[in-house]
């Protein structure tokens, strides 16, 4: 049986022990996680940044078999973090084949109303919108019950309301997780509104390989952006070459720096250099405990120099 992270409350009565499901919302996770190609990152790096956020979904291995010698996709598990632009889901697979996973989400937490899986008709979920891979498309229901309906979805990086995704493919045949950005500003033209609504939805992930390969029902709830940290001198979240951007255009002068240490006064100086580089790569609310060495001016230099270089990302 598919079990994603519902708690299950143990309880001693007089005729004996048993258990129940108890209903609980996932409390959302605060992160700027990099999608590989948006933003390149290093060979075997790719999900680094997804250390700390906790997996929210977890399926048992239960999609065996193979078509023509490639195994068939089978998840596992599925992590959720968003930031105030993106919603971030990693999906991690018992094998390296990662072919048309799709991601429905039921935005007004109502299996009442939206499209009803027919290839998993046990779910009590009903869902206004999804994604396969990265491609948006709106659903309707219960009555017609419409999968796709082929009217446009807007909005995000790309437009067209398209998810940042990597890999696309699996390529070298050894990746088992695979990671999407997916806009939260993208906008439903029918029936017309935004495509999430509210801050607090349901989502399962499935494939149909084989006879089809599931996530139970998951909720989540996003969550706000924490308080700045020290260095954040553009008030992004994260201490970044961005951050080192601002502080020498304004070296020397009395500009009022976003987040800015305490113990500095008077006009803009060295000591805030210091200040941002002792946080460099820190994101709003890390703990002021964890200290990143000092980066030399060169090291500063090639960090410039390397966002400078972003240039557009390969989507497919």
């Amino acid at each position: 049986m598919k079990m994603n992270l519902t708690r299950w409350v143990v309880c001693t009565a007089a005729l004996g022990l048993f258990s129940f499901p108890l209903a609980w919302a996932e409390a959302g996770t605060f992160a700027n996680i990099k999608v590989q190609g948006a933003e390149p990152e290093p060979p075997g790096t790719e999900f680094d940044d997804w250390a700390g956020i906790p997996v929210i979904s977890m399926d048992p291995a239960d999609n065996e078999g193979d078509d023509n010698g490639r195994p068939l996709s089978d998840i596992k598990e599925v992590s959720i973090a968003n930031n105030a632009e993106f919603l971030f889901v990693r999906i991690g697979y018992y094998t390296d084949s990662t072919i048309n996973t799709y991601i429905n989400f039921d935005t007004d937490s109502n299996p009442a109303t939206g499209y009803r899986s027919n290839l998993f008709p046990d779910l009590e979920i009903g869902t206004e919108f999804g994604y396969v891979n990265d491609f948006p498309f709106g659903q309707f229901g219960p009555s017609p019950n419409i999968f796709n309906t082929n009217v446009s979805i807007t909005g995000g990086p790309l437009g067209n309301g398209g998810a940042l995704i990597w890999p696309f493919w699996n390529e070298n045949g050894t990746q088992k997780q695979k990671e999407l950005a997916i806009p939260l500003t993208a906008m439903i033209t029918f029936p017309a509104g935004p495509a999430f609504p509210n801050t607090s939805f349901d989502l399962y992930v499935w494939n149909e390989d084989g006879l089809g390969d599931r996530t139970d029902k998951i909720s989540y709830t996003l969550a706000t952006a924490p308080a700045g940290v020290i260095g954040d001198y553009n008030n992004n979240m994260t201490v970044d070459a961005a951050d080192y951007t601002v502080w020498r255009d304004n070296f020397g002068t009395s500009f009022t720096l976003p987040h800015r240490d305490p113990a500095n006064t008077s006009n803009v100086s060295q000591a805030d250099y210091t200040s941002w580089a002792m946080r460099f790569n820190q994101t709003g609310g890390a703990s002021a405990a964890v200290v990143s060495a000092v980066p030399e001016p060169t090291s500063v230099l090639l960090v410039l120099l390397a966002v400078g270089s972003l240039g557009v990302y390969r989507r497919r």
